[in-house]
């Protein structure tokens, strides 16, 4: 690189990181980012000024205050999941709170895990309500804007009647909560199971007695040890 430097006398030195391969994974998504920050930007124009006045008077001071908790909260999350005792901890078996946009305090059991040069992701079974192929209605999605109670409410999600099930890639944000129970499972035979029920064709199969067994052991009361809850 250097050489190619003293070569071409109009090459500049910030030309050559732009294209060195450690600049090159950074650098490949730019005009992707670039356009969605244009969009948001357009949409943040067109929004209309809110008036914090009467009843929305400490609605900025309510927006900084869930702000510096919700920065704070990942903040400690990712410090709790990058621990040793979290890494040797978050293997197969181990049951899980799953918090995120999908679920609201679902336990869940992780069936395999990936580590990768950047971040670790785990393939988990997650407790759900009854998909809506099965129930015919919707299951209900939670809230974009973050409410008081998902900020603050760590009761355990427990579905409405028999319960249902997904199979899901967390990556350590997504983590709520490690609990301290194991279950020894056949990981590889609930994945396949899972995505063999995925074809139309076998969406009406009877769930796996083995699936039984998880879901109900997940619907017992886990004991937490990590998470920021």
């Amino acid at each position: 690189m250097i050489l190619n430097l003293l070569r071409v006398e109009a090459l500049r030195v910030e030309d050559m990181m732009k294209r060195s391969f450690s600049e090159f994974h950074t650098r490949k998504d730019a005009k992707m980012y670039e356009q969605q920050i244009q969009e948001l930007a357009k949409k943040l124009s067109n929004m209309d000024e809110v008036e914090c006045v009467g009843q929305l008077s400490d609605l900025e001071h309510y927006y900084n205050t869930v702000r510096e908790l919700l920065y704070t909260r990942n903040t400690l999350q990712k410090s709790i999941m990058e621990s040793t005792s979290a890494f040797k901890a978050l293997s197969v078996g181990r049951v899980l709170v799953v918090k995120n946009q999908c679920h609201k305090n679902a336990l869940g059991v992780i069936l395999q895990v990936c580590t990768d040069s950047s971040n670790r992701s785990f393939t988990t079974l997650v407790l759900s309500e009854p998909r809506q192929e099965d129930t015919g209605k919707d299951v209900e999605e939670l809230p974009v804007t973050p409410t008081p109670d998902y900020l603050l409410a760590n009761k355990l999600f427990l579905p409405e009647g028999p319960c249902g099930h997904v199979v899901e890639k967390l990556t350590a944000k997504d983590i709520g909560s490690i609990t301290v129970k194991t279950l020894r499972i056949n990981a590889d035979k609930i994945i396949d199971d899972y995505k063999k029920r995925q074809i139309p064709r076998f969406r009406s199969v009877t769930y796996h007695c083995q699936r039984h067994h998880v879901g109900s052991t997940l619907s017992g009361r886990g004991e937490t040890v990590g998470g920021s809850g």
